[in-house]
């Protein structure tokens, strides 16, 4: 019995241990743009945004599956109203959205605003 219960123990240690070697890390990687415009090629993961503002104007936001601001749009119209004690505002993905031809962001702000969009390329 304990030489049975020995190699099962064994058996799942070594089990764990190749498990860590095969996961696959990943980084995700992220783009700043204060104007609509592509944040990256090639397909992924979409994971959210940040976004900063003047804390005055509000934003309004559209991610797009596409290279351009037409095609599908993953994260739909959002808009993030902001004031003088609160400039930021963050929206997530979870789970994360898949996109195949690349990320564009369309900003629409009457002063100033960043946004970061976070994603995971393939």
């Amino acid at each position: 019995m304990k030489k049975g219960l020995r190699a099962i123990c064994i058996l799942a240690i070594v089990l764990m241990l190749a498990g860590a070697v095969w996961a696959a890390p990943f980084f995700v990687s992220y783009s700043t743009k204060t104007a609509s415009g592509l944040v990256t090629t090639g397909s992924g993961y979409y994971y959210g945004m940040k976004v900063n503002t003047d804390g005055t104007n509000s934003v309004t936001t559209v991610v797009y599956d596409n290279t351009a601001a037409s095609g599908t749009a993953i994260d739909p119209s959002t808009v993030f109203t902001t004031s003088a004690t609160l400039r930021a505002a963050a929206s997530g993905s979870n789970p994360p959205r898949r996109y195949y031809k690349g990320l564009y962001v369309a900003i629409t702000c009457a002063g100033t605003a960043g946004v970061t969009v976070e994603y995971v390329p393939d």
